[in-house]
Parts: structure tokens; C-alpha cells; sequence
């Protein structure tokens, strides 16, 4: 009798082991909050909040890099010549989503400290741009979905800079900096 409870324990304790085993050790959300706190991102869903309607042309331009990457991974982006043309197209697709995307000529500021900050970020999404087009342009790397995460970085880029520029806006009509106040 008691082998055949201590073998009913070790069989229910391995059927539990197993169950254990075949959960994911986080999930989806928790990991996309640990990514994005590694990225510098306090709040992930408080962007959410930053997505504007012009916002579309960017999601196109991202559908147009997961396209590219898609055929690359068949094969027909990966053929020299046609390849070439379709990562420069997506990547010109991407100029002009971050031309008509980014942060508002509004949200410029005369300090030197701010345009020095807002030209390290124009120079981190261009940069990102720029790096992601050459990796995709060596064969071998182009089967990596790069071109669709280069889009998907400089989008979360844009929304960063939205947010903070938001902040520096409601910083400037706070009533302890304004001049009537003090």
C-alpha cells in the first residue's frame, strides 16, 4: 500500500512538473514591458496615448518592411538586383513615414540644450535607418526580419519624442515657470 501512494505522489508530482514546464516562463505583455524598459521606456502604454491619425503612413511603411522581409525570406528579395531596389524603396517608404510622422516644428524650442537633444534624437532615428538598410543590403543578414524592426524602432523613437515633447510643453504653460506669476 504505501507504493502505491508513494508511486501515485511521483506520478502527480511529474504530471505537475510537466504542466510547469509547458507554461511560458512570461508572458507576452510582461516580456514586450521588460523590452521596452530595457529600451528607456517608463510607461509603454502611456504611448499609446502619443498615436495620431497621420500616424497610418508610418503603419504602411511598416507593412512595406514586413513585406520586404517576407521576400526576402522566399527568395525574391534576395536575388541582387531586385533585392537592392526593394530595401532602398522600403527605406525610402520609411524617410518619408518619419518626415510626415515626426514630432511637430511646434514642439522646437530656441534652447540650446533642446535642439542639441532634439538633433541626438533626429540623429538616432536617421542612424537607425542607416544601419538597418546596410545590414539588409549584406547577404545572409537580409533573411532577418531587420528592415521591419529598424521601422518598428524609429516608430517607438517618434512616439518617445512626442511624449517628451508633450511634457515639455505642459512644463512651459505651468504657472510656476510663466512670467505673470512670479
Amino acid at each position: 500500500m504505501p507504493q502505491e501512494q508513494a508511486h501515485k505522489q511521483n506520478l502527480a508530482d511529474a504530471r505537475n512538473n510537466d504542466k510547469q514546464a509547458k507554461k511560458p516562463k512570461k508572458s507576452l505583455g510582461k516580456l514586450a514591458g521588460d523590452i521596452a524598459k530595457e529600451a528607456g521606456i517608463k510607461n509603454p502604454s502611456a504611448l499609446l496615448s502619443f498615436i495620431l491619425l497621420n500616424d497610418l503612413f508610418f503603419f504602411f511603411a511598416i507593412m512595406i518592411a514586413l513585406l520586404k522581409d517576407i521576400s526576402d525570406f522566399v527568395g525574391i528579395g534576395s536575388i541582387p538586383v531586385i533585392g537592392t531596389a526593394i530595401t532602398l524603396i522600403t527605406s525610402i517608404t520609411l524617410i518619408v513615414a518619419m518626415l510626415i510622422c515626426g514630432t511637430s516644428a511646434g514642439s522646437v524650442r530656441k534652447k540650446k540644450k533642446q535642439a542639441k537633444n532634439i538633433a541626438l534624437k533626429a540623429g538616432q532615428k536617421w542612424g537607425t535607418l542607416a544601419a538597418g538598410t546596410m545590414f539588409e543590403l549584406i547577404f545572409g543578414l537580409n533573411f532577418l526580419p531587420i528592415e521591419t524592426i529598424t521601422a518598428f524602432l524609429i516608430y517607438v523613437f517618434i512616439l518617445k519624442e512626442r511624449k517628451e515633447a508633450d511634457k515639455a510643453e505642459r512644463e512651459d504653460e505651468s504657472p510656476e515657470t510663466s512670467p505673470e506669476y512670479a
